[in-house]
């Protein structure tokens, strides 16, 4: 064991001396220099082991090389995710606008009406809907303007409805299963398109057909409210314009990536509403209309300082916590 034995330090005494000032003649101490401070310690400095310290430097060097490595791993793995991220946002991009183009059928209806000209999206929504419903545009046409009233038909609004409500009216199920089609899913978008600008500058068809495409339009407040409640399950009548100001935010309006996220996410919701197997707390009657469960981000019950795990359940009497 190390022993140290030390000697308390001998300081030199500081010169008294005398200065003169004025005529009086008073005793001050000068400025003078720290007393140099004499050690006359004694160290026993024992052997040095070498192999010691070469191996306490070469673990430093070994936790060095580790650390330089972690963080180049970390900065290519960030470089990775972010070239992912791109390559997965490239890959969207390109999947939606291939989603935007629509496969425009032959053009039957009449675009002059009474206040002038359709718009190429209120002619490519009749053609759809009346194929659909198993005739063409013209003779879809031809029943609306046999059925509506004079000033009916004058809004060309009114022809877009009836195509529309006319096909939407067959089903009377809980969520319309076309709804699962991309290609409804856009027809839908793009009704709401006419309903929103009916009308078109022109007779020029046949040039804006080849290239017709829906990426980068929105869809407006009214037009929403009116056709997105009359597809069963998407939008109730009275919370209509609550859910477009909520699927909108800050944007200026719905997009078609918007609206294809949200019925893919409202698809979610059903399919879980279907296969969710009910406990015995349910009263008969008692219907499930959304579960909310995530496994990252699982909804917590604290009792007594623990978390338990599991989902919320909404139903029309009462919210459930399941675990």
């Amino acid at each position: 064991m190390l022993q140290l034995r030390l000697q308390p330090p001998r300081f030199t005494p500081l010169p008294r001396r005398r200065v003169a000032g004025g005529g009086h003649h008073r005793r001050r101490r000068a400025a003078a220099p720290p007393p140099p401070l004499a050690l006359r310690s004694q160290w026993r400095i024992p052997d040095v082991d070498a192999d010691a310290v070469q191996e306490r430097v070469r673990s430093w060097l070994s936790r060095a090389r580790g650390a330089i490595a972690d963080a180049a791993n970390a900065a290519r793995e960030k470089g990775r995710s972010k070239e992912e991220a791109e390559g997965r946002k490239k890959r969207r991009k390109e999947a939606l606008e291939e989603q935007a183009l629509v496969a425009v059928p032959e053009i039957t209806v009449e675009r002059r009406v009474g206040r002038g000209w359709l718009s190429l999206d209120a002619v490519v929504t009749i053609e759809q809907f009346a194929r659909l419903n198993g005739l063409t545009g013209r003779k879809v046409q031809r029943i609306f303007e046999a059925l509506a009233p004079s000033h009916v038909q004058n809004d060309a609004r009114n022809l877009v409805e009836y195509c529309c409500f006319r096909y939407l009216s067959r089903d009377n199920s809980d969520l319309h299963p076309s709804l699962k089609e991309l290609a409804f899913q856009r027809l839908i978008f793009m009704t709401m398109l006419a309903w929103e600008d009916p009308y078109g500058e022109d007779d020029d068809t046949e040039s804006s057909l080849d290239n017709y495409s829906i990426l980068g339009r929105l869809v407006g407040e009214d037009a929403f409210v009116r056709i997105a409640p009359a597809v069963a399950g998407v939008a109730d009548v009275s919370t209509a314009h609550y859910l477009f100001r909520a699927l909108v935010g800050s944007e200026k309006g719905l997009s078609l990536d918007i609206w294809t996220t949200y019925l893919g996410e409202l698809l979610k919701v059903h399919h879980g509403r279907q296969t969710h197997k009910s406990g015995d707390h349910f009263l008969s009657d008692e219907q499930v209309l959304c579960i909310g469960s995530s496994r990252k981000r699982p909804v917590l019950k604290w009792e007594e300082n623990t978390a338990w795990p599991g989902h919320l359940t909404l139903t029309n009497k009462a919210l459930y916590f399941e675990m």
